[in-house]
């Protein structure tokens, strides 16, 4: 027996671009602008709760698969030299050996972070989630850089939050008013990049050589920060809020070799 409850939604555009192969060369470049919305009962909502049982759709807001704008582009690319080819059609086959049948092939990802929520540390009442309050006489966006930029060891603007109960009144209840899913982590630009090169050995049977890179740039694809406020200096903890302590595993860059034998 199952059980479904909560509500998600999706929605979406996109443009493509494409050049279809020919004159050995082929591309296919597509952006897609989405927005992702869910409440704390949907699967793979993210870190958000049902902060009113009586009225779920308070938590009704970004969810964690949020990517507000991914692009991606990818290309083959056929040099134009070698025997059969623009230039060098007639070249003997010691040169072509050297100078003919090079291929390069890449794909470039880029896209934004997805959202996830900061944690409070005490909040008066009893809450499903106990989130931050803004700062007194704070009226900006929660979620936008430090006045010196974006850097992995403050990604948001730390002084923008207080602990909840510490502008509140004693004995008045409060879950913080920062919300769910409030502040977006660091973005991913890769580019996978390889390079195939074809030996003719007969008319029926060549033998390709492919170098491939994984992340060829190493560009490092970092985890969210650490969004609990509990681990701020201020109020006694290890002085990693808002730091960026990680990378994601396995996207550092990788090599391959191989040989591929066609017939």
């Amino acid at each position: 027996m199952t059980s479904s409850f909560g509500v998600g939604n999706y929605a979406a555009g996109s443009v493509k671009l494409e050049k279809r192969f020919s004159h050995g060369i082929q591309f296919l470049t597509s952006y897609v602008w989405s927005h992702a919305l869910a409440d704390g009962n949907t699967p793979l909502s993210g870190d958000t709760a049902i902060l009113n049982q009586t009225n779920y759709t308070a938590s009704y807001t970004s969810a964690s698969w949020d990517v507000r704008h991914s692009m991606t582009t990818a290309f083959t690319w056929e040099l134009p030299f070698g025997r059969g080819r623009h230039f060098g059609s007639s070249m003997n086959k010691a040169a072509d050996a050297f100078v003919g049948g090079w291929q390069f092939n890449g794909i470039l990802t880029m896209r934004t972070g997805d959202a996830f929520t900061m944690s409070g540390t005490s909040c008066h009442g009893v809450w499903s989630k106990c989130m931050p309050d803004y700062a007194s006489g704070f009226a900006g966006n929660g979620n936008a850089a430090p006045s010196g930029g974006r850097t992995p060891n403050e990604w948001f603007n730390t002084a923008n939050y207080v602990v909840a109960y510490s502008n509140q009144a004693a004995g008045v209840a409060t879950g913080g008013d920062v919300g769910l899913q409030t502040l977006t982590g660091p973005p991913t630009k890769t580019l996978d990049f390889s390079i195939f090169k074809r030996f003719n050995l007969t008319e029926r049977f060549n033998v390709q050589f492919r170098a491939e890179a994984i992340n060829m740039t190493n560009f490092a694809v970092l985890s969210n920060p650490d969004a609990s406020l509990g681990d701020s200096k201020t109020y006694g903890g290890n002085g990693n809020f808002g730091v960026i302590t990680s990378s994601v595993a396995s996207t550092e860059r990788h090599l391959q070799f191989s040989l591929r034998l066609v017939f």
